[in-house]
């Protein structure tokens, strides 16, 4: 009798190199024909399903849903788990599903999903690449909070590096205990199979606690400008079908800290640079110790890049926006038009005063950032997008934020920043110390050419385009995400000994 050898090839469950291939045998079904047989069966539990909370009609529902359903539900586990190649396939499959039974999207929020699982220290921005060009309506569409894209985003970042309460931002996150997406870190320190937070879970806690998180940093950072770029930059479909070449209309109202007034009932909602002013703020009162919203001035700095509108106001309440530190009339409407301007320099010096230097300092870049803006900006923006504004001579993008050369200039610092520096150790500063955020202060205040500091004292920078970006940055068919390699006069990074690991994932697609 033939005997079976023996294997002796041990595999390392953290090393995926020692990993087997599955047998074709475990591979032949589809991820959505797996999840519905998991669903039906109870294959994903080894709990009697006797046990379960779940009765027979429910089991018969999951096996009852049509194939635009499963495909969705397959869809949002491949998302949630940042697996790209799933997310590539099971996109191609919905959509052909769609085109063929002519439905849409219901009840599902890829875009939406994507920003709360939004991975940057691994998949970075590219499953929201991938679905932005795949579902391009979803683009515009509020989620059933009346949140949009920018807004999920924004809550990923207070999710991952503040202590607020989710019911503080919105009435529909009221009972929720957590910010969607938050056992995945944006950063990368913890994820839902981590096995601390796992031991989080088993003592009855799924808030993550403060003591895990740490300022906004520039991988975070990076991540969230990245998507903000791509979500402005993929045509618009209008619901007409016809494509456009538009940009995406992604500066919707904001659905975030929204408030009505007691006295008319009217709603107050903030526009999207607002909504960034309330994070700001939010990261100054209830962010780690370490913060110094630095990340904070770089997504500024890119909505302003994007076509944000700086003289875009709506009718809010200073006293609601900052209630529990500004007193409140009562019975009176106290609202009136204001820009994003209006609320960041009202925030009273009594809180300002007890944030740390670096924190003040960047509340007054972001204020000077927000005044320039505003003073060289004409009324009418920006209304015609096709053809209201010039072409950079250098990449061919519409000229936003080169109506003020002074925050392309600082933007461009910036890019270089988060392409050129991480904090490797505890020890380590976050920031690498190029930028003078002092001097830029100082300069823009008196309305002065920017001094960016030792980046530019050092003549460390390529000249950019008047948009901001560097003039071999923008690559046809490609979204103008930066290279180190074509911001940086020279090597000085600290992420490697070559330029490769100072470049952005390769885009899907692309």
């Amino acid at each position: 009798m033939d005997v079976e050898p023996q294997n002796t090839f041990q595999q390392d469950p953290y090393d995926e190199s020692t990993w087997k291939d599955w047998p074709v045998t475990q591979t032949a079904e589809s991820f959505s024909d797996t999840l519905v047989e998991g669903m039906t069966t109870n294959t994903f539990s080894e709990v009697d399903q006797r046990k379960l909370p779940l009765e027979t009609p429910q089991l018969a529902q999951a096996m009852q849903m049509s194939q635009r359903q499963i495909l969705q539900e397959a869809l949002g586990f491949a998302i949630m788990g940042r697996n790209e190649n799933l997310v590539d396939q099971l996109c191609c499959e919905l959509m052909e599903e769609l085109e063929m039974t002519n439905t849409k999207l219901e009840e599902f929020y890829p875009l939406h999903l994507a920003a709360a699982y939004l991975d940057g220290s691994k998949s970075c921005c590219n499953i929201m690449q991938m679905l932005s060009a795949a579902f391009r309506q979803e683009i515009s569409r509020p989620n059933h909070l009346d949140h949009t894209v920018l807004d999920s985003l924004m809550l990923t970042i207070l999710g991952s590096h503040t202590s607020l309460a989710p019911g503080t931002v919105g009435h529909g996150l009221r009972q929720a205990k957590q910010f969607p997406g938050e056992e995945v870190d944006i950063c990368g320190r913890w994820d839902a199979d981590s096995d601390y937070y796992r031991t989080l879970l088993s003592t009855g806690e799924s808030a993550v606690p403060m003591q895990w998180k740490h300022k906004l940093c520039h991988t975070a950072t990076q991540a969230i400008c990245h998507c903000i770029m791509i979500l402005c930059s993929i045509p618009v479909v209008p619901f007409s079908g016809i494509i456009t070449q538009k940009r995406a209309p992604t500066f919707k109202t904001s659905g975030l800290f929204t408030k009505r007034c007691d006295a008319c009932g009217l709603k107050m909602t903030l526009t999207p640079l607002q909504s960034v002013v309330m994070i700001g703020f939010s990261l100054a009162q209830l962010g780690a110790p370490n913060e110094d919203l630095f990340g904070v001035i770089a997504v500024m700095l890119c909505l302003l890049y994007c076509g944000a509108n700086p003289r875009e106001g709506s009718e809010l309440s200073i006293e609601l926006l900052f209630e529990g530190i500004v007193s409140i009339e009562t019975g009176e409407c106290c609202h009136t038009e204001m820009t994003a301007l209006r609320p960041l320099a009202s925030v009273p010096q009594s809180s300002v005063g007890s944030w740390s230097v670096g924190k003040q300092l960047s509340w007054k870049i972001l204020e000077h950032i927000l005044s320039l803006a505003e003073d060289n900006v004409t009324k009418d923006y920006p209304q015609n997008l096709d053809d209201g504004y010039d072409k950079c001579r250098g990449c061919r993008n519409p000229l936003y934020i080169s109506c003020y050369p002074n925050l392309a200039v600082l933007w461009r610092a910036v890019q270089s920043e988060l392409l050129t520096y991480r904090r490797q150790s505890e020890a380590d500063p976050w920031l690498s110390g190029k930028i003078d955020l002092a001097k830029v202060s100082s300069t823009l205040m008196q309305d002065q050419e920017v001094q960016i500091g030792p980046l530019a004292d050092r003549d460390m920078l390529k000249a950019p385009c008047a948009c901001g970006m560097t003039k071999l940055s923008s690559r046809l068919g490609r979204i103008n995400f930066p290279r180190a390699s074509e911001v940086c006069k020279y090597y000085f990074s600290n992420l490697g000994d070559n330029w490769t690991l100072m470049n952005p994932i390769g885009q899907p697609g692309m």
